[in-house]
C-alpha cells in the first residue's frame, strides 16, 4: 500500500481530469470545480481553474487537482493512512478509480464524479455512506486524530464510527471533549471514547457524546435514534409535523413544502423550484430541462 498511497493524489487526479477532457466543456469544468473553491482552504486556486482560466491540457488540470486533493479532502486520509491510523483498501480504491474511468459521458459520469463514497468532493453523509477506500477501526481508549472530510470525519476522527468518536482533549477543559481543532486550525490529540447506540444518552454541548454514525440525536430526549436513511416509496411521508426527514425517498423526491410526501421525480417542461425535484437533476428557469452537465467534451 506504500506505493499506492505515494501515489494517490495524483492518480486520482489523473482519472478525475481524465473524465473532464472526456466529457465535459468549459461550462461544466467550471461547475465542477466550483464545489471546489467554496472551500476556504482551496480559494487561491480560484485563478487556476475555469471560469477564470481554461485548463489548457490534462497534464496541467492533473498537476492542479492533485495539489488540491493534498489539501482537501484526502490530505488528512493519506497521511494518517501513512501513519498506519487508517488503512488504505487498495481493492475499493481500484474499484473506485475503474468506475470513474470507464464512465460513460452524460449522466454517468457526473454521477461518478460527484461519488461521495469514491473520489466526490462532498464528504459522505455517514451511516453505510463511507469514503470507500479508506476504513478506520480504532476503538474506545485508542489515540485518534480528526480528519478534515466533512463534519463525521472530523469529529468521529481516526476512531471505528460504528462503535468510537474522538474526544479532543482541550486544557482549558480538563475531561470535557472539545472542538476538533484549535483556534489556529490546529487539530487537537484525541482519545476514542464509545459512541451511544439507539435509546441511549447524547449530547451535543457540554460533556459531548456522539451516537454511532447513521444514527440521529433526537433533541426532546437526547437519545440516540434510528437516522433518517431508511428508503421510502412513491407517495410515503418523508417528513414530519416537527419537519424531520423519515428516511430517503426513492427515484423520487421530498416535497418538503407541499405535501411532505415522496413525489415522482418531475419531466422535462414541468414547473420546478430545485434541480432534484427533476428526473434529470437540472432545473432551468423554473422548469426541469435536459442536463448539460458534462454530456461530451466539444
Amino acid at each position: 500500500g506504500a506505493a499506492a498511497l505515494d501515489g494517490f493524489h495524483a492518480a486520482v487526479a489523473t482519472s478525475i481530469c481524465g473524465a473532464l477532457f472526456r466529457c465535459c466543456d468549459g461550462a461544466s469544468q467550471a461547475d465542477y470545480f466550483g464545489t471546489y473553491l467554496a472551500n476556504e482552504r482551496l480559494a487561491s486556486f480560484a485563478s487556476k481553474l475555469p471560469p477564470a482560466k481554461a485548463l489548457a491540457s490534462e497534464a496541467e488540470c492533473g498537476a492542479v487537482v492533485a495539489e488540491m486533493l493534498a489539501i482537501t479532502p484526502f490530505g488528512d486520509w493519506v497521511d494518517l493512512a501513512k501513519a498506519q491510523a487508517v488503512t488504505l483498501d487498495e481493492a475499493a480504491y481500484s474499484a473506485c478509480r475503474s468506475a470513474l474511468d470507464g464512465a460513460a459521458c452524460g449522466a454517468p459520469v457526473g454521477a461518478a464524479l460527484g461519488d461521495s463514497t469514491c473520489f466526490g468532493f462532498s464528504a459522505p453523509l455517514g451511516g453505510a455512506q463511507q469514503r470507500a477506500m479508506f476504513h478506520r477501526t480504532a476503538g474506545p481508549g485508542t489515540a485518534c486524530a480528526p480528519i478534515r472530510d466533512g463534519i463525521g470525519s472530523a469529529f468521529f476522527g481516526t476512531c471505528d464510527p460504528t462503535k468510537a468518536f474522538c474526544c479532543f482533549e482541550d486544557a482549558t477543559k480538563p475531561g470535557a471533549c472539545s472542538l476538533p481543532f484549535d483556534g489556529a486550525g490546529t487539530p487537537r490529540a484525541g482519545t476514542c471514547k464509545a459512541a451511544s447506540d439507539v435509546g441511549q444518552a447524547c449530547e451535543m454541548v457540554g460533556d459531548v457524546r456522539f451516537c454511532k454514525t447513521g444514527l440521529a440525536c433526537d433533541a426532546d430526549s437526547s437519545t440516540c435514534a434510528a437516522g433518517a436513511d431508511a428508503p421510502l416509496p412513491v407517495g410515503t411521508a418523508c417528513l414530519d409535523d416537527a419537519w424531520n426527514l423519515l428516511g430517503e425517498c426513492q427515484k423520487s423526491f421530498c416535497d418538503v413544502l407541499g405535501t411532505g410526501k415522496c413525489e415522482p421525480l418531475k419531466k422535462a417542461g414541468e414547473a420546478c423550484t430545485a434541480p432534484y425535484e427533476c428526473e434529470a437533476g437540472s432545473c432551468d428557469q423554473a422548469k426541469c430541462a435536459p442536463s448539460t452537465f458534462c454530456k461530451g467534451a466539444p
